[in-house]
C-alpha cells in the first residue's frame, strides 16, 4: 500500500512535535523573534520623536545679564517656552539692531553685521539641538564693541529672528555700540544653548 507523500510528511511532523514536548515537558511554541519574522513584524524599538520647531508665539525673550569688559559690551538673552507644548531650537539667531547715534534722538533701524562666534566674556557652544519642554529656557549672547571710530550708537531694541522662523521677536535693550568707518555695526552672536547661562 502506497502512502501519499503529503500524509507521510504530516505524520512525521506530528511525531517530531510529540517528541519535543516529551523531552522538555513544555508545549512547543515558536520564539517571539520567530513569530515576528513569520508575521513580517520588526522587533520592537524605542523611538524618540523630534519636537517641532519653536514658533515665535511660543517664546518670551528677555535680557538676564549685561556687562562690558575691554570696550566690548554684551547681553545674555534668554528665551522661555511659555506654551504648553514642547518645541526645539538649533543654531544661531539673527539679530537686527535699532537705536540712534549717540547724541541724537529718534530710534530707527541701523545697519548691522552678524558675526558668529565667541565673545570676549562668553564662549560659543556651537550649533546643537536644544529641546524646550513647557517652561524651559534657552539662551544666547550678543556682543558689540565701542572702540571703533566710525560712529557710536545707542542700541535700544533688537529684532531677533530664530533659525527657521520669519517672524522676529522684539526685545528692548540698552547696549552701546560702534562701527568702523563707513561700515555696519558688528554684532557678535553665540549659538543657542539650553539654560540661562547668565552668570
Amino acid at each position: 500500500m502506497r502512502v501519499p507523500v503529503g500524509r507521510l510528511g504530516a505524520a512525521l511532523g506530528t511525531v517530531l512535535l510529540a517528541t519535543a514536548c516529551a523531552s522538555t515537558g513544555q508545549p512547543a511554541s515558536p520564539t517571539r523573534e520567530a513569530a515576528g519574522e513569520a508575521a513580517g513584524v520588526e522587533p520592537a524599538q524605542t523611538l524618540v520623536a523630534d519636537f517641532p520647531r519653536c514658533r515665535a508665539a511660543q517664546l518670551t525673550a528677555r535680557v538676564t545679564h549685561s556687562g562690558s569688559v575691554m570696550a566690548q559690551p554684551f547681553l545674555t538673552v534668554t528665551l522661555r517656552n511659555r506654551s504648553d507644548q514642547p518645541c526645539q531650537l538649533r543654531g544661531y539667531p539673527f539679530v537686527r539692531p535699532f537705536g540712534h547715534k549717540t547724541g541724537s534722538a529718534g530710534d530707527h533701524s541701523l545697519a548691522g553685521r552678524n558675526l558668529r562666534g565667541p565673545l570676549y566674556e562668553r564662549s560659543d557652544p556651537g550649533p546643537s539641538r536644544v529641546d524646550l519642554p513647557p517652561g524651559a529656557i534657552a539662551s544666547f549672547h550678543v556682543g558689540t564693541a565701542t572702540a571703533f571710530s566710525g560712529g557710536h550708537y545707542a542700541l535700544t531694541r533688537l529684532a531677533i529672528t530664530l533659525p527657521g522662523l520669519r517672524a522676529p521677536l522684539s526685545l528692548p535693550v540698552r547696549l552701546d555700540a560702534s562701527s568702523p568707518g563707513g561700515a555696519a555695526i558688528p554684532l557678535r552672536v553665540t549659538a543657542l544653548a539650553a539654560g540661562s547661562h547668565s552668570g
